[in-house]
């Protein structure tokens, strides 16, 4: 600084003041970062504290205003996530590109962002599955995963010395299966490779045991205890062994204790049903032999007679009826079985009512008419929630009429006097109304005939 009269120049001393302020600040912000970057490492890696790696040249290079791979690969998640996961998620990168992942260089003790100081070796797996195995049995299925911990996953097995239990195999994935074949002790080697490429092996022991021989004690049928007729159902059996287990079994022989017409059996357990007209009782009968052994079960079965559905009505009678006369109709019904029943329908009834009448027992009443008229006879009947319904049109046939108690003779003729004699007549009916013409018919033997028409008025 230059002095001017005495007195320090003031802008250099403004200058002085914002030199001491950014320095402050950047001492600040370097302090920030070790504390805040190189804390949350140390936490993360507990045992890097005191090595080469508890410096901020972890993250940087040579100046901390710099970032190496790794330091870039954390600050790459951004600034929103927490730090610790930000360091706990960059582990399996191989951020400085030299083949080893970061936490395996970091195990290591040796820089992960330097691909000029990688760890001296790639660090193996160590298996932790403990010896002998868990021993298995002939016959029966094996399963046994083996565990390792450390190096880099994921891992792959494989055996390297020895031979397995016939009837097992070792997985890439460390799962030991089968079912073994061949009883005593077996010694083999298994190994361990980490995806860095580093390996440990280690002895392992299994013991295969012979099983004790079983005897069949007993045979169960699993099924319905009833089924519908013209149906099927499926029938299964369980045995029973001397071990005290049970499997299911295919019989040697089902069939009916005693024999029935209204079901059959197959080999395979299925049975099926007749139509029956009544419930019927069968009894499905099984046998199962093993090792010269047989058992045997039974078990009741009700077939069960399904009752039909209603499907239609339909009415029965003639389809005309002389006036003033009475007639008889009959219902129908059909179901769903494909039967066919007479039944006495709920209601019956007729239109219009004026010309004829019908009770509950289908008897019909007509009126008498002055010509034809056509009625309609109506049924319903209702069976288990359901109602079916049927018409049939009937004709109300008009009758002759009486000829009148006086008639006036209105013309004559002689028509053969040896064979008969013919006039017209003309008369009133009941009520003195005119309405009434004919032909009289005499015949030489002393009959007499009326052909009668009546006449609209």
């Amino acid at each position: 600084m230059k002095f001017r009269d005495g007195k320090i120049n003031s802008m250099n001393c403004v200058l002085l003041v914002l030199v001491s302020l950014v320095c402050l600040v950047l001492s600040n912000v370097n302090a920030h970062a070790q504390s805040s970057y190189l804390t949350a490492f140390r936490t993360r890696y507990p045992a890097t504290a005191g090595t080469k790696l508890d410096v901020c040249q972890v993250c940087h290079g040579a100046s901390t205003s710099q970032w190496n791979p790794y330091g870039q690969a954390i600050r790459s998640l951004g600034s929103g996530v927490n730090i610790t996961t930000r360091i706990t998620n960059v582990e399996s990168l191989d951020s400085d590109g030299d083949g080893i992942n970061n936490v395996t260089e970091i195990n290591g003790i040796t820089f992960p962002g330097d691909p000029a100081d990688p760890p001296s070796a790639p660090v193996a797996p160590t298996i932790s599955t403990a010896s002998p195995l868990p021993g298995g049995t002939v016959g029966t299925a094996y399963s046994q995963a083996l565990a390792a911990t450390g190096g880099t996953s994921p891992y792959s097995w494989s055996v390297s010395a020895g031979t397995l239990p016939a009837g097992l195999s070792l997985s890439p994935a460390g799962v030991l299966s089968g079912t073994p074949t061949a009883q005593g002790g077996y010694n083999f080697t298994v190994r361990v490779t980490g995806n860095n490429g580093a390996s440990s092996t280690k002895p392992l022991s299994l013991t295969i045991n012979t099983v004790a021989a079983v005897t069949l004690t007993s045979l169960a049928i699993n099924g319905p205890s009833s089924v519908n007729e013209s149906g099927t159902a499926t029938y299964t059996a369980t045995a029973g062994w001397s071990d005290g287990t049970t499997s299911t079994v295919t019989p040697t022989t089902w069939g009916f204790n005693p024999a029935t017409t209204f079901a059959s059996i197959s080999a395979s357990g299925v049975m099926t049903t007749q139509a029956v007209t009544s419930n019927q009782s069968v009894t499905v009968s099984a046998s199962y032999t093993f090792g010269a052994v047989t058992r045997s079960d039974t078990q009741p079965v009700t077939i069960v007679n399904v009752m039909a559905t209603l499907t239609g009505l339909t009415i029965n009678g003639p389809s005309s009826v002389n006036e003033s006369g009475t007639a008889t109709y009959t219902a129908t019904a059909s179901w769903s079985d494909g039967s066919t029943s007479t039944v006495t329908p709920t209601t019956w009834g007729v239109s219009p009512a004026t010309l004829t009448s019908i009770n509950a027992s289908g008897v019909l009443t007509t009126q008498a008419v002055d010509t034809d008229q056509t009625a309609t006879v109506t049924a319903s009947y209702t069976f288990g929630g359901v109602t079916r319904l049927d018409t049939q049109p009937v004709t109300i046939t008009a009758s002759a009429i009486n000829p009148p108690a006086s008639a006036t003779t209105a013309s004559t003729s002689t028509a053969d006097t040896s064979s008969s004699w013919g006039c017209a007549v003309a008369g009133r009916n009941a009520t003195g109304d005119p309405g009434i013409d004919g032909f009289l018919i005499l015949a030489p033997l002393g009959l007499v005939a009326w052909r009668i028409r009546r006449r609209k008025r």
